[in-house]
């Protein structure tokens, strides 16, 4: 069983309470205008590159086997059309420019991470949060991992938006500790003009 992540966090303070490992999953339904992580909007692996952080070196357009990376007069054009999103570029980088935005992770892979912080939980009442995202989405992988969690007597947080179905959010509930449901607006007309999606749903989850 895998599921795409986009990243995660160890050592993290504000997802939850004490020290807590975070995962990100990839895709979320909802598109909010002010999305403090837009490249976890789309399910999708994508490529981000940092020109500021580019110095130049070619080591990524060494290993890419596409032509992604063209360097003309020592600067580097980054061409997204061209990227097969391999991450190999992202892997040789010296100065960190490109960033692979969703790897594709197994359930053995992501459990292992939590359990490396496990005597950090025990210490100060922390524990595991998956967030996003939208990490109902991917819901058999996240309801393996916090079960998983839980027969390890780790505390579980989960992050999320509720536009999800009643019976996935029902059926999650028993392994969850504590939900961060994060409540974007009440206005219907409003939550549609600033999400693209209608909180009905949502508010029906909360109740």
């Amino acid at each position: 069983m895998d599921a795409i992540l986009l990243d995660h966090k160890r050592m993290a303070v504000h997802d939850g309470p004490g020290i807590r490992t975070t995962f990100f999953f990839k895709g979320c339904s909802l598109k909010c205008r002010w999305c403090h992580n837009p490249e976890s909007i789309s399910f999708a692996p994508q490529m981000g590159y940092f020109e500021h952080k580019c110095i130049n070196c070619g080591e990524c357009g060494s290993v890419c086997e596409n032509s992604a990376h063209i360097f003309d007069a020592e600067q580097h054009r980054f061409v997204p059309e061209k990227c097969t999103v391999c991450g190999a570029c992202e892997d040789v980088c010296i100065g960190q420019a490109m960033k692979l935005y969703g790897r594709r992770t197994t359930l053995e892979q992501a459990l292992a991470l939590a359990l490396e912080d496990e005597p950090f939980y025990r210490n100060s009442g922390g524990g595991l949060t998956v967030s996003g995202g939208e990490p109902i989405l991917q819901f058999p992988f996240l309801r393996a991992l916090l079960r998983a969690a839980k027969e390890r007597g780790i505390h579980t947080c989960l992050e999320t938006s509720g536009y999800c179905s009643k019976e996935k959010l029902t059926e999650i509930a028993p392994l969850v500790d504590l939900f961060l449901f994060d409540i974007k607006l009440t206005d219907p007309e409003e939550h549609r003009k600033y999400t693209g999606a209608d909180n009905r749903r949502i508010l029906e989850n909360l109740d």
